[in-house]
């Protein structure tokens, strides 16, 4: 028997309007990575807050539980 540990929830991150973006889905094995490419709201932009969420699925802000800001 083979036992491996997962995410109990999908993670992604809060995206302009503040919806959740899934970057790793539920069920995915530990350690797990995942890439995605976003730009930025404004031109000329030259920083953005990054803030991690999970959440079962494509919920808006209220709905998902921050892990993380930075």
């Amino acid at each position: 028997m083979l036992l491996l540990d997962v995410t109990p929830l999908s993670l992604g991150i809060e995206t302009y309007g503040g919806a959740v973006a899934k970057v790793i889905p539920r069920n995915s094995t530990i350690p797990a990575s995942a890439q995605e490419m976003y730009t930025t709201g404004v031109d000329n932009q030259t920083g953005i807050d990054i803030h991690v969420c999970k959440a079962s699925a494509n919920l808006p802000r209220t709905a998902a539980r921050s892990l993380a800001s930075s």
